[in-house]
């Protein structure tokens, strides 16, 4: 993309195309609402996999954790997402570590697991056992925005909304929350209610035909490239533990 292209130029270049062609984690408050904090595996680690997540919904992380530890050492994406969970959440048997979750995460976020990649955008944004970090969280929610993961989008929006970690875009920010919306994400139904209390009828306009244009996608992956996101630098991050 050129350096004469801006954010502003591209989204009109979208909706023009949208209309040639057809003839929204954060709740808000007093600032945008963000969402709180899920690929598949090989059949031969399958039953592995599932009996891991059943300890996990049944809340035995001990079991969980000696089931979903080696198939996550061996490389496997989605177990490493799952001991992530295990140590993210208070589980029977596992010392809560938001450290060793982060680690987990970003592996299999690094893998391209939409689900880790909104998860380790979320300890960013909070501080959970790295370093908060509003250009860290913007990175791995537009990671997982581009694979259309709905509290990813609702959340990348509220940073939009509110300009952290990202210059601030009402419009930009309505749109991906509208298709959070539509990906059934209700917490981005509120913030969409918000906005829709404080937008000019100018700009809600421009919103709703950029949301509709972002369905595209080409289109939405065109309109995430064209954000300022900081990329993460490894010095930055904290190593974890096993």
């Amino acid at each position: 993309m050129s350096a004469g292209l801006t954010l502003a130029t591209l989204r009109r270049a979208l909706l023009l195309v949208s209309l040639l062609v057809a003839g929204p984690g954060l709740a808000e408050g007093q600032a945008d609402g963000l969402a709180a904090g899920q690929g598949g595996e090989p059949t031969a680690a399958g039953g592995a996999l599932a009996a891991a997540r059943a300890a996990i919904e049944r809340g035995e992380g001990s079991a969980a954790r000696s089931l979903l530890r080696p198939l996550a050492r061996q490389g496997q994406v989605e177990a490493q997402y799952w001991l992530g969970r295990a140590y993210f959440y208070e589980l029977s048997g596992v010392n809560r570590d938001f450290g060793r979750a982060a680690y987990w995460w970003r592996r299999a976020a690094a893998a391209g697991h939409a689900d880790a990649q909104y998860k380790l955008g979320g300890l960013y944004f909070a501080g959970r056992g790295v370093a908060q970090d509003d250009a860290q969280a913007a990175h791995w929610w537009r990671a997982a925005a581009r694979q259309r993961q709905p509290e990813a989008m609702n959340n990348l929006g509220a940073l939009l909304a509110n300009g952290r970690g990202l210059p601030a875009d009402a419009v930009l920010a309505y749109a991906l929350q509208a298709l959070s919306v539509e990906l059934g994400n209700t917490l981005a139904a509120e913030n969409l209610r918000r906005k829709e209390e404080t937008l000019s009828p100018t700009s809600l306009a421009e919103a709703q035909q950029l949301a509709e244009a972002l369905r595209d996608a080409a289109r939405l992956w065109q309109a995430l490239d064209a954000l300022a996101v900081v990329e993460p630098q490894r010095s930055a991050h904290r190593s974890g533990r096993r």
